[in-house]
């Protein structure tokens, strides 16, 4: 299974990991895993990623806040300020994270790496082992980079979060470069937000056909996939609604 991306076992295993979601998950985090599969998958390609990465990469992201299915709901969802007791309940998401998708069928190491180190800085300041650097896998990396920028400019209920304030966003990211982020990641993700304002039919190819079929299984059709990518368009233009995320 290591090198099928397409394997339909794997495709069985993400279906039932997105009706587990369906059923224990609330919607705003599902929402935020699809933006950050979609805007990573993108990344992945601009650093030149193998299709295997690649693949590795879109399941690992939109999964990657599967095990928060494991903490209470009212902490998960909280708008304010959290105890410090239910600040670690936060942090041990990646280790439920990892569990609940093994426990569902993802045997598929890489993966399983990429979502357990997603919280791990550049600097070696990180969670849950403080790796530094290139001990950190280039998927969890990536994930680094977006989920960050997806939490602070999205509706997350967290106080770190900058609503659609894209620009005080992409300058944390700047900011944090080398200290909580590899420097070419978030060199490649301000590419990324570059394009996306200024030219962003560069961005609405299509994805490759292999990647593409890791995506669909991961529930995210064409149609959202493009959804996603206008709607980041938009946003960092700062002009025009956002379109539902089916």
């Amino acid at each position: 299974m290591e090198n099928k991306v397409n394997d339909l076992d794997l495709a069985k295993v993400i279906r039932k990991l997105r009706n587990y979601e369906r059923q224990y998950l609330p919607q705003w985090v599902i929402d935020h895993e699809k933006e950050v599969a979609v805007i990573s998958y993108r990344m992945g390609e601009l650093l030149g990623l193998s299709a295997t990465q690649l693949a590795v990469l879109a399941i690992a992201a939109r999964f990657h806040d599967i095990g928060k299915s494991k903490i209470d709901r009212n902490i998960v969802d909280r708008d304010g300020e959290l105890g410090v007791g239910e600040i670690q309940e936060i942090l041990d998401h990646v280790d439920f994270s990892y569990d609940v998708l093994k426990e569902n069928g993802i045997s598929w190491q890489l993966v399983l790496q990429a979502v357990l180190l997603h919280h791990e800085n550049f600097d070696g300041t990180g969670y849950p082992y403080g790796l530094k650097g290139k001990d950190i896998s280039v998927e969890a990396q990536i994930l680094r980079v977006v989920d960050s920028f997806s939490a602070m400019h999205g509706s997350r209920p967290y106080p770190n979060s900058y609503g659609e304030d894209v620009t005080v966003s992409i300058q944390e990211i700047k900011d944090k470069k080398e200290i909580f982020y590899n420097p070419e990641v978030v060199e490649v993700f301000l590419e990324l937000v570059s394009c996306s304002r200024d030219k962003p039919e560069r961005i609405y190819e299509r994805p490759k056909m292999q990647i593409e079929e890791v995506l669909y299984h991961c529930g995210i059709q064409s149609g959202n996939f493009f959804t996603i990518i206008r709607n980041l368009a938009r946003t960092l233009r700062g002009s025009l609604p956002l379109e539902p995320v089916v």
